[in-house]
């Protein structure tokens, strides 16, 4: 998830200069009468834009197979099918929430892929801003993998997983605060 984000660091000033420039070319190019509105429109029309583009994102970032894939940045197998899924984020913080069911080869694998130790009770299981279908404490028997990390900076991630292996349901998240 993080080497993802320099590039929309990148991408929103870049394209408000694309389209601003463009906005005021045109607006010289057929000598608008009130220039400074037709300016002000063309600003307020790029954000509108923006939102439009926020809400077309978080519809595709929700997906299933879209959160499976920036997790884990492979495509299901077929043994994993996947219940729930959620994306949620804003300006310095994401948290990703799946809900799945796989065999335990492919629960070895992406643990030792995220590289998550096995503990016997997480520091954090619950939080609130978890979905309403997050039923981490229903899971029976369950296996519990967790890695969390503070850096400089000071921000905090998390990730947890939980299995049952009896019924192979998962339970992953990942969080960055």
């Amino acid at each position: 998830m993080p080497e993802s984000i320099p590039f929309f660091c990148c991408f929103l000033p870049v394209a408000f200069a694309i389209f601003f420039i463009a906005w005021v070319g045109i607006g010289q190019r057929y000598q608008i009468k009130h220039f400074w509105l037709y300016v002000l429109a063309g600003i307020l029309s790029f954000c509108l834009l923006l939102v439009l583009l926020g809400v077309i994102l978080q519809f595709f970032a929700s997906r299933p197979s879209t959160v499976y894939w920036n997790l884990f940045h492979e495509k299901p197998t077929p043994d994993v099918r996947i219940a729930n899924s959620s994306c949620d984020g804003y300006f310095d913080w994401v948290a990703l929430h799946l809900n799945f069911y796989a065999d335990q080869s492919t629960i070895d694998r992406l643990v030792k892929q995220r590289r998550l130790q096995s503990k016997d009770v997480p520091s954090v299981i619950s939080q609130e801003y978890d979905p309403h279908w997050w039923q981490d404490s229903h899971v029976i028997g369950r296996q519990i993998f967790s890695r969390g990390m503070t850096d400089q900076d000071f921000s905090s991630e998390q990730e947890v997983l939980l299995y049952a292996p009896s019924t192979r349901e998962a339970y992953y998240r990942y969080s960055k605060f």
